[in-house]
């Protein structure tokens, strides 16, 4: 291949690292500045495209000129003369390749500013899109917080209002055991003065008393107890009836004591039962609730319906 057919090549690469040169100068990036220019001068040397090393000779001298630093700029205006003396002997020529030259550069210019154009316009679009995706983002994220908080002080509420109604059910439930602890021991105070008493119809109407007073107490007491019950657990009862419908009203009462973890014997003390009544009652629950296993606790079961 011959030197001439290659010429063009080599004059679009030198004249390519001119440009950029120029660009990386307008943005203050001496270092690549000087490695594109020198870079450019060498290829035109090389090819003898004087115009260009002309042209890449004249901005170094220029640059180094700029920044004073004189013998740098002393032996690129030495070889910038050289050259120019040597395109004088073909000025026409020289002439021509000089405005192809600024042709060229100019060409590739604005091809580069039109680039950047467009790049510009590419970037503020996807700025553009960004700016709203986030404002969109926080506007989610603001939203999904306000409903959040909103839901917790909503749960918080209701929270505070079952413990509220739990606390008081407790104070009922111990109000109850108390009432009814003091009503048992007034009626073995009757009992005992039914014994002294040597008059049958003494003894009669304090019989009377004592068992009006155990079956009233009974009653209300189940009663308030059961108002305080389903206000805090207010589904309860219907779950219980849909699992086992099977359940009498005595069973039904012992799980909602159950429910409560009340021990065998402050269920006694509100209800007046004894003790080994409430254990057979609670062996008979378990067989109604299908509790085959002795493993099985029948509190346990009964506070997760």
């Amino acid at each position: 291949m011959q030197l001439n057919e290659l010429e063009p090549s080599n004059r679009n690469m030198v004249l390519t690292h001119i440009v950029r040169a120029r660009s990386f100068l307008q943005i203050e990036d001496t270092a690549m500045f000087l490695s594109n220019m020198k870079h450019a001068l060498e290829i035109a040397d090389e090819n003898g495209l004087k115009s260009l090393s002309y042209n890449a000779a004249s901005n170094l001298l220029d640059f180094y000129s700029s920044i004073e630093d004189y013998d740098m700029a002393f032996h690129y205006g030495r070889l910038q003369y050289a050259l120019k003396d040597s395109l004088d002997r073909n000025r026409s020529l020289s002439r021509l390749s000089q405005l192809q030259m600024l042709y060229q550069i100019e060409k590739e210019e604005q091809e580069r500013k039109l680039n950047e154009q467009r790049k510009e316009f590419i970037s503020g679009i996807i700025i553009l899109t960004l700016i709203i995706g986030l404002i969109l983002l926080v506007f989610i994220v603001f939203r999904y917080r306000v409903n959040a908080h909103l839901s917790k002080l909503k749960n918080e509420k209701l929270e505070n209002e079952l413990y509220a109604q739990q606390k008081d059910l407790a104070a009922n439930v111990m109000s109850l055991m108390k009432k009814n602890e003091m009503l048992s021991e007034i009626n073995e105070k009757l009992i005992k003065i039914r014994k002294e008493l040597k008059s049958e119809d003494a003894k009669k109407k304090i019989a009377n008393i004592a068992f009006e007073i155990e079956n009233n107490t009974q009653d209300k007491s189940w009663e308030e107890f059961e108002i305080r019950f389903k206000q805090v657990h207010t589904d309860f009862y219907t779950k219980l009836m849909d699992l086992y419908p099977g359940l009498t009203s005595n069973e039904i009462r012992l799980c909602a004591f159950l429910k409560l973890n009340l021990t065998t014997k402050e269920i006694s003390s509100i209800t007046g039962q004894s003790p080994r009544s409430l254990e057979v009652a609670r062996y008979r629950l378990r067989k109604k609730l299908n509790i085959s296993s002795s493993s099985t606790n029948l509190t346990t079961l009964i506070n997760n319906i």
